[in-house]
């Protein structure tokens, strides 16, 4: 049975979804209590809280893809506010949280992108939405964005990322 461009999309983002779980569950089980609550290479955080925003970040995906599929717009904060909205839901979200507790957390939202994941169709691959410019960063400066580079972020944003806690880290 051969497969499909638009499934082998979908084989290709579960292998990316599945290697960035492991990896993210790899580093949680390095981080020591002190590296936990160390500052990250990301001036504002801290390793644990860079920790906590992927997962809520992974959190918000499905949202996101979803409303793409149903033809809806994505809506974020003015990017002055959405800055300090995610500083500090990254803090509120890592305080009293253990690094067993976000990896659950990041489990319970790994589940949730795959479930949004399998229920893509063919034919949405290319359904794509205008992502507010939210800041200056490189993650999507005020384009358009299809359900696919939605569902490729996770890795990406990880990657973006994990540089941040290695130079909190000292490496």
């Amino acid at each position: 049975m051969t497969t499909t461009p638009q499934e082998s999309i979908k084989v290709s983002i579960r292998s990316e979804l599945e290697a960035t779980q492991t990896a993210f569950h790899m580093l949680l089980q390095s981080l020591s209590d002190t590296e936990w609550r160390r500052k990250s290479g990301y001036p504002v955080w801290t390793v644990g809280e860079v920790m906590v925003h992927l997962t809520l970040v992974l959190r918000e995906l499905p949202n996101e893809i979803e409303a793409i599929r149903r033809g809806k717009r994505i809506t974020k904060p003015p990017p002055a506010m959405f800055e300090r909205v995610t500083v500090w839901l990254a803090r509120v979200g890592a305080w009293r949280q253990t690094r067993d507790s976000v990896a659950r957390k990041y489990d319970t939202a790994h589940a949730a992108m795959m479930v949004e994941l399998d229920c893509i169709q063919q034919h949405e691959w290319l359904k794509r939405a205008h992502y507010p410019k939210i800041n200056d960063g490189p993650v999507f400066p005020g384009a358009y964005v299809t359900i696919e580079i939605l569902c490729r972020f996770p890795s990406r944003h990880f990657t973006r990322h994990l540089k941040d806690i290695r130079e909190g880290l000292g490496g």
